[in-house]
């Protein structure tokens, strides 16, 4: 009877903490190899019929990013 007591008191206090530890993402506290963290922007060139791509005037992060 004992033995069930102490067991159930167990499970109670195992799942007491659980919210606690909830708070943190494993994405946040590991590090993969070969991940970076900062972002790359990279651009290309796109070959087509003239008049069809994009224009800076329809791209506009495309400018500044360029600008700056």
């Amino acid at each position: 009877m004992r033995f069930r007591f102490l067991f159930w008191l167990a499970a109670a206090l195992a799942s007491a903490a659980q919210p606690a530890a909830a708070g943190s993402r494993i994405k946040d506290i590991v590090q993969f190899e070969g991940v970076r963290e900062n972002q790359l922007v990279g651009y290309g060139l796109v070959v087509g019929l003239a008049g069809t791509g994009d224009t800076l005037r329809n791209a506009p992060m495309t400018r500044q990013s360029l600008e700056s």
